[in-house]
């Protein structure tokens, strides 16, 4: 039957509705939260060019990325996405900063909900004895110092090699001598497997004589030195990571000089 909407036939009431049931069509699920794996929550000096991985969410089509200064912020990144499981952010993130991370999943139109933050804190600013140039000075004795931003020290030009048993350059320490005997002694704190060499040098950055290279010890032991000292010679100490030909990253410390 053609009906004319613009000449509508009349029509009858009734007293019953009718009843349309749709068999065999369910509602798509919600996907699951991803689980990230790098870097895990709570996680302390991560670099500042970090890839952030997470593991693969059954049905997702793709992932969306938030990063922001604040829990549940999107101030560095706001809902970037990624088609794979992996994702490095375009820029280097600030240091010694505290990150809130969050990655959901995506099928379809539908995004997980209720995904948690993870939080971490990037490394420290790279240390201010990082150099021979910038090499801390003792003056007063016991001199003690605590290294918490070892971990961004660079090496700079290299590895260091005016002792035959060479080392990472780490961070670096001066004082000069009277003629008397110090010592010099480098821990760790408790449970830490850092395994650091101490080099200790006589002479200018630009020109320095090796006293003697320290490595007695394997990871998280102390290693000490003691010796006779010229009046008048500045001398330098080098903290770093004992590898001479693998750039490896160096850690929290402690150093004393004692004059005895």
């Amino acid at each position: 039957m053609v009906v004319d909407p613009a000449t509508p036939p009349g029509g009858i009431r009734t007293d019953y509705k009718s009843a349309v049931t749709i068999s065999g069509l369910m509602s798509s699920p919600t996907p699951a939260c991803p689980f990230v794996n790098y870097p895990v929550n709570n996680a302390q000096f991560v670099s500042l060019t970090p890839n952030f991985k997470w593991l693969s969410v059954s049905g997702a089509d793709s992932y969306k990325i938030s990063l922001g200064t604040s829990a549940g912020g999107t101030d560095v990144i706001n809902q970037q996405a990624v088609a794979g499981t992996d994702f490095s952010p375009s820029a280097p993130l600030n240091p010694n900063t505290t990150y809130y991370l969050k990655v959901t999943s995506v099928t379809g139109s539908l995004v997980s909900s209720g995904c948690t933050d993870v939080v971490f804190t990037t490394i420290p600013p790279v240390p201010v004895n990082d150099a021979c140039s910038g090499a801390l000075p003792a003056s007063a004795f016991p001199y003690t110092y605590t290294q918490n931003d070892a971990v961004s020290a660079t090496n700079n030009g290299g590895f260091i090699t005016t002792c035959a048993d060479a080392m990472n350059d780490g961070t670096w320490f001066k004082f000069t001598g009277d003629g008397g005997q110090f010592t010099v002694k480098i821990t760790m704190p408790a449970g830490s497997a850092y395994d650091p060499q101490m080099d200790i040098y006589s002479g200018a950055c630009g020109s320095l004589v090796c006293v003697n290279a320290v490595d007695n010890g394997g990871g998280g032991t102390a290693e000490t030195y003691t010796f006779t000292t010229t009046a008048g010679t500045e001398y330098f100490i080098n903290v770093g990571a004992y590898e001479e030909t693998v750039d490896m990253p160096e850690n929290t410390f402690m150093i004393t000089i004692t004059k005895l």
